[in-house]
C-alpha cells in the first residue's frame, strides 16, 4: 500500500504541472457490521486492506499540496468507523 502512494519527487513533479483538480472522490472502504440484503457492497467486503489513519492523513496532506479543495468521502457504514475519527483525519 505504501508503495502506491506518491513519493516526494513525484509529488513535486505533479505540483509543477498545470493540474487543476479541485475535487476528488475517495472511498475509504466497505466495512460494516450489518448484513443488509439490499446492500450492494456485500460482494466487495473483505477483498482488501482498510487504510490506517496514518496513511489517510498522508494522502490528505498530499492532495492538499496539489491544490485539491474538497474531498468527497464515501464508503463504510457512516455510524461504524472502526476507530477512525473522520474529524481528526479529514477535516
Amino acid at each position: 500500500m505504501m508503495s502506491e502512494m506518491l513519493q516526494q519527487d513525484e509529488l513535486e513533479k505533479l505540483s509543477e504541472c498545470e493540474i487543476n483538480i479541485k475535487n476528488i472522490g475517495w472511498t475509504l472502504g466497505n466495512e460494516c457490521p450489518y448484513r443488509c440484503a439490499h446492500c450492494y457492497s456485500m460482494s466487495s467486503r473483505h477483498k482488501g486492506m482498510d487504510l490506517s489513519v496514518d496513511i489517510i492523513d498522508r494522502v490528505v496532506e498530499q492532495v492538499a499540496d496539489l491544490g485539491v479543495e474538497t474531498i468527497n468521502v464515501g464508503g463504510n457504514e457512516p455510524l461504524f468507523t472502526n476507530g477512525l475519527n473522520p474529524k481528526k483525519s479529514l477535516l
